[in-house]
């Protein structure tokens, strides 16, 4: 919404943004802390650090589920773009978490790592009531967090111990409490987070399949090479967990452009989720969206960015009606493209 940290909601049949429903994305960082041993034996955790991103919405999908999966655009002062999820209508606030099932963690002894909490502190000698007397004094972590669309309320946990991870004191525990990663329960996570993974570079394009069982993510590229990264949502979640979907596939531009460099400029879906198509520099890509399989590829003319499928496009492509087995792209000189997804040939 106007180039700000903020979606709006639009009812299409009044033509007006919805007000009370409009989106406001909030800063979502991620967090580690190194362990390491004083000289009496006692847990020392460094400084919390944090990897901060840009909260800027750039392109949005909508999944089966009303919930929104969404790309944040790069920034000077935050460089790496992200994937963000806005799970609506679990309270009465929109629960935006920083996704991050497409990279995952690096090994790191003694490095503890969180994420979609909103604080994470180390308490320095800790008095833990446990602890044996004469035990090491140990430093310990506390985390901040709320409860999934309720941003008013507090939760916090008591000291965590950095030998055993666990709780002592508090009521509400870390696995009470929602938002980390992998089962995006709150806890510890052992090792450090792939920030170069977790980060998007350059534009990054966002679709969702006619169903919304699917959404697809096509990195612009920059740097790294870019990706094109699958995001499947939940069928029928009941649990705040449930409504977090995964990544059912990611793939590199070298293996659907047979080129490092390629930029991604468009990606989409088609109405069942079992046709893909990825629009590069030079070339389009169609692919199986399940396990990213390349299916065929055609030139086009370079310049322009954007690629559709026909809207009732579903089914194997083979024996689709060759009127629906269409792709839909757009070019440098104002004009569109037609190609045939069955015989991966330009047709007009």
């Amino acid at each position: 919404n106007s180039g700000g940290t903020n979606i709006s909601h639009v009812d299409v049949a009044a033509n007006r943004e919805v007000l009370g429903r409009r989106i406001r994305t909030p800063n979502t960082v991620l967090w580690q802390v190194d362990e390491s041993e004083d000289e009496d034996g006692g847990t020392i955790f460094s400084v919390p650090i944090f990897f901060d991103f840009s909260d800027r919405p750039q392109f949005v999908a909508q999944d089966r589920n009303n919930h929104l999966v969404y790309s944040t655009r790069p920034t000077p002062a935050a460089e790496p773009g992200t994937i963000r999820l806005g799970l609506r209508d679990l309270g009465p606030d929109t629960e935006v978490i920083l996704y991050t099932g497409h990279a995952g963690f690096v090994p790191a002894d003694r490095t503890h790592s969180f994420g979609n909490v909103d604080d994470v502190t180390v308490i320095g000698d800790a008095d833990i009531s446990t602890d044996p007397v004469g035990s090491p004094s140990d430093d310990a972590i506390q985390i901040t967090d709320h409860p999934v669309g309720d941003e008013s309320t507090i939760l916090q946990t008591a000291f965590i111990d950095g030998v055993t991870g666990e709780s002592f004191t508090a009521a509400q525990t870390v696995s009470a409490m929602f938002g980390l990663p992998n089962a995006f329960n709150s806890g510890t996570a052992s090792g450090a987070w792939d920030i170069a993974g977790v980060g998007l570079s350059d534009t990054t394009f966002v679709a969702s399949s006619g169903n919304g069982a699917m959404v697809a993510i096509g990195e612009g590229g920059g740097p790294n090479p870019g990706r094109v990264i699958i995001y499947q949502a939940p069928a029928a979640p009941v649990d705040p967990d449930d409504h977090v979907g995964s990544v059912s596939s990611v793939i590199d531009v070298v293996d659907l452009f047979n080129n490092a460099s390629e930029r991604v400029l468009g990606v989409a879906l088609n109405e069942d989720a079992t046709f893909g198509v990825a629009r590069g520099e030079a070339v389009v890509s169609f692919f199986t969206p399940e396990d990213l399989r390349l299916e065929g590829t055609v030139p086009v003319a370079e310049g322009g960015a954007g690629v559709a499928l026909h809207p009732l496009h579903s089914g194997d492509p083979v024996t689709t009606d060759p009127n629906v087995s269409m792709s839909f792209v757009s070019t440098g000189d104002r004009s569109i493209e037609v190609f045939d997804t069955r015989f991966f040939s330009r047709i007009g």
